[in-house]
């Protein structure tokens, strides 16, 4: 019976309290209140904003190392392939120095030889059509203007066929070119420098001439055979 009037008493009590501390009461519980584990509500919410600002990412870190480690390698990541770049560039660099400089004397050395070779030709050439000029009859024996497919005009060696010479003044110049494989230019004269002949197309500055001179007999004669091929 003490224990009923006990609660009774309670009881009436509290509904004896005024209505505006009950309400704080209550406002009070939900602040303060048990939250997770038992402990107060707030003390639960700051826990779980804390949670959320540094919450655990990959291997148990905490969230925000993840992200700055993250950003980290994002940067490191531009970095080498800047570096990358930057050495692929060089490379090609020093690649071009070296290969451009061997390209332009390898150029050189095939010009120079190409241009000797030319040189060299043309100038076996020059002295062979003079020998064939000088000391045979030429092909056929007895050739002429438009017979002749070497031309010589030795009747003995070193002394000149004037009737030879004469159809040779009158044979085609691109015949002639063809035959001695140049274009070229003919002068016969004599120690006093009486030009008898003159042949072929004069050699302009531009051209590589191979000159050749040769002496003989014509018409009892000493003469200077005079003979330029070009290119």
């Amino acid at each position: 019976m003490k224990c009923s009037s006990s609660t009774n008493s309670n009881v009436s009590r509290t509904e004896k309290l005024p209505l505006i501390y009950l309400k704080a009461s209550g406002i009070r519980h939900r602040l303060h209140g048990a939250g997770n584990a038992g402990r107060p509500l707030t003390q639960v919410k700051t826990g779980e904003n804390r949670n959320r600002l540094h919450g655990t990412g990959n291997a148990g870190r905490p969230l925000l190392q993840d992200e700055q480690s993250g950003i980290r390698n994002r940067l490191g990541g531009a970095s080498k392939g800047q570096i990358w770049s930057t050495d692929f560039v060089v490379s090609i660099l020093i690649m071009l120095a070296v290969l451009v400089p061997a390209f332009m004397l390898w150029n050189n050395i095939h010009i120079e030889s190409t241009e000797q070779r030319l040189l060299y030709s043309a100038t076996r050439s020059a002295f062979s059509i003079t020998d064939t000029m000088m000391s045979t009859p030429g092909i056929p024996i007895e050739w002429n203007n438009t017979s002749v497919m070497s031309v010589g005009f030795a009747s003995e060696n070193n002394i000149l066929d004037e009737y030879k010479i004469n159809e040779f003044n009158k044979t085609n110049y691109q015949k002639l070119k063809n035959i001695f494989g140049y274009d070229f230019y003919f002068e016969l004269k004599d120690a006093n420098g009486t030009i008898y002949l003159t042949k072929g197309v004069a050699p302009p500055d531009t051209a590589t001439v191979i000159p050749v001179k040769r002496r003989g007999l014509y018409t009892d004669r000493i003469v200077t055979l005079s003979f330029f091929i070009w290119y």
